[in-house]
């Protein structure tokens, strides 16, 4: 390699990577705080797309396939099961008094469409928050 093609190399490399120094907020900035803000929200966003929802609760009342969960905090939830029970994610045999955890996502009417269903012994102070 020559000086001649070193020096074109050097000029070109910094010719490219220019545009993307030039583009990048400097850490700290206003900018900067800005831009990770902003990919912090849209990250979350596309987390919460993505993973639906766990309640833990006890059935109280079952007409599958829908039934009424009692939540910890003492409010009912009122599921359907159908995209559990089409994709065989649920544990059978369900029942009024069963302990469960139900994950999906709630529909425009507030119910929560249950894509599973699974059936717990207890709920207790080492079962998971619900999200």
């Amino acid at each position: 390699m020559n000086i001649g093609t070193a020096v074109l190399g050097l000029a070109l490399t910094s010719a490219l990577c220019a545009p993307a120094y030039a583009q990048t907020p400097a850490p700290g900035s206003a900018a900067a705080t800005e831009a990770q803000h902003a990919a912090m929200t849209a990250e979350a966003v596309n987390r919460a797309a993505i993973q639906p929802h766990v309640y833990y609760g006890t059935i109280v009342s079952l007409n599958l396939p829908r039934f009424k969960l009692r939540l910890r905090n003492g409010h009912d939830l009122t599921v359907d099961a159908s995209s559990a029970i089409k994709s065989d994610s649920y544990s059978a045999p369900l029942f009024a008094g069963k302990f469960v955890a139900v994950s999906g996502k709630l529909d425009a009417k507030g119910v929560f469409d249950a894509v599973s269903v699974s059936r717990f012994t207890s709920i207790d102070a080492s079962t998971p928050k619900d999200h």
